[in-house]
């Protein structure tokens, strides 16, 4: 009997244990989505028009990212006259390299290890909501310091099993850091992506400071939003592969 109720209260605090993670992770997601600008408003950001700019190696970059809410997604880096383009037209993935970046200046696909992490982006909003939309397996890991403030670390694991740890403030709400392992040209990296500077757009929030590894080697660049446009007129017909 005493071994039966042993079992029995072990199991008790396994689904009590499981309850309260749920809830904490509800509760974050539902302060975070509240800071942001709300659920129902981000639900109605049927598109999506971007501009940001970043410097490397004395080259300024412009890259203009156009997206259809759930659908599509198109960004276009111009550097010295020269446009890369990589798209997901809703079914595919393809990119456009010019000569200068070791392209052809004709579309291909894209190499099928990226196809996932571009795919991922056709939701609007933060990593951690991107995350909910595709249904990723979402649990708190911990709550921590970073940068001297408090954050909790959450971890986001989609259907193919890929992590993302998602640094969410525990002040303000906001995504602060996410930090993720990239799997390019058959060598694994771990990526970490820093969030800040966030200014409101007809309600949303959106953070207008990003600073990301360089492609070059070397530490980090820092990219700085220039332009946000909400729900401009964009045709399904634009993420199209040309021929």
């Amino acid at each position: 009997m005493k071994k039966l109720q042993l079992l029995l209260s072990i199991s008790l605090l396994f689904v009590l244990g499981f309850q309260l993670n749920a809830q904490t992770v509800e509760e974050i997601i539902a302060k975070h989505e509240t800071a942001m600008g709300g659920a129902q408003k981000w639900s109605g950001l049927k598109s999506l028009r971007s501009i940001s700019k970043f410097s490397m190696q004395g080259m300024d970059i412009q890259t203009t990212m156009n997206m259809l809410a759930g659908k599509a997604i198109k960004v276009e880096v111009e550097v010295m006259g020269n446009k890369m383009i990589t798209c997901f037209d809703g079914s595919g993935a393809w990119m456009q390299r010019p000569a200068m970046m070791g392209g052809t200046d004709k579309p291909e696909d894209l190499p099928q290890e990226q196809v996932g992490s571009l795919k991922s982006q056709i939701f609007p909003g933060s990593a951690l909501m991107k995350a909910r939309a595709e249904g990723n397996a979402i649990e708190v890991e911990s709550k921590e310091k970073l940068d001297g403030a408090d954050v909790y670390v959450l971890s986001a694991k989609d259907k193919a099993g890929k992590e993302t740890a998602i640094y969410v403030s525990a002040s303000t709400f906001y995504v602060l850091k996410t930090s993720s392992k990239l799997n390019v040209q058959g060598q694994e990296m771990e990526v970490e992506v820093s969030y800040s500077n966030y200014k409101s757009v007809e309600g949303l929030m959106f953070p207008f400071t990003i600073e990301q590894p360089s492609p070059m080697g070397g530490g980090k660049m820092e990219v700085e939003v220039s332009q946000i446009d909400l729900n401009p007129t964009i045709d399904l017909a634009f993420f199209a592969k040309a021929k």
